[in-house]
């Protein structure tokens, strides 16, 4: 009676070992596709509004832009460490990225590479002095706002004193942002970094006010949108498939 006692004993551990080397083994499948090929994101806010929508759900693919394991506390970080790299943002590119200043996760549309010269007149973006053509911006606010030089806040500032507070992020403090949200630069952007704006130019929290990205916050770009909703409280429990955007879902955002 011991000896069968105590080989079903032995039996019952083997089969709760298998389940946790299984469970152990899918965690780390798991965690491998999250660091290094595919990554979920969720759009929160209206920034990207007409090309993403609150509420989108995207797959970002991590590989191209060469995936990267970091630890940050806090906004710190502490270490950063690059797998590889296959090629570099474009200009136009929607990116997903570790927002500079708190570490939340952001999607916006690269618009300066590192070196150009990007100048908003008027709400018009000019790239090494040349217009750029945006077919997928949107402007939900018919004021123009001066140039932070033209206000009392940048009167006596000069085109380095501007430069080095942007790099700084210091537009993101105070009362600053609206005096560089339609008439912005001239920056250059640093080496190393780049710039990025939200489509719903009028309502966006991005490079302007910010400063430019670095590199190493790059996490990949958004491959394709699996799942969308544009929830309302009545409509939570009585209607769940009317906030469900089923026209959205599968679209390919490359």
């Amino acid at each position: 009676m011991f000896f069968r006692k105590n080989k079903k004993q032995k039996e019952n551990f083997s089969t709760s070992r298998e389940w946790i080397e299984s469970i152990a083994v899918a965690v780390y499948f798991v965690l491998i596709v999250r660091l290094v090929l595919i990554q979920s994101f969720r759009i929160p806010t209206p920034s990207m509004v007409n090309t993403l929508l609150v509420g989108d759900f995207l797959f970002v693919e991590r590989v191209s832009l060469g995936p990267r394991i970091a630890y940050h506390r806090g906004s710190e970080e502490l270490w950063n460490m690059h797998l590889f790299k296959f090629t570099e943002p474009k200009r136009g590119d929607i990116i997903a990225f570790r927002y500079p200043i708190d570490g939340r996760d952001f999607v916006k549309r690269c618009i300066g590479l590192p070196g150009d010269t990007v100048t908003i007149v008027n709400k018009e973006v000019f790239i090494n002095g040349k217009i750029l053509d945006e077919d997928y911006t949107v402007f939900s606010d018919e004021r123009i706002f001066p140039s932070l030089f033209q206000t009392q806040y940048g009167a006596s500032m000069t085109q380095d004193d501007y430069q080095k507070l942007w790099e700084e992020r210091k537009f993101h403090e105070g009362t600053v942002f609206p005096f560089v949200r339609d008439n912005f630069g001239p920056v250059v952007v640093p080496v190393g970094n780049y710039l990025m704006l939200g489509d719903n130019r009028d309502n966006s929290d991005d490079s302007r006010a910010w400063g430019p990205v670095p590199a190493g916050e790059l996490r990949g770009k958004p491959l394709i949108l699996y799942f969308s909703f544009n929830m309302k409280e009545n409509e939570r429990i009585l209607a769940p498939w009317k906030w469900v955007r089923w026209t959205r879902i599968g679209r390919l955002l490359t």
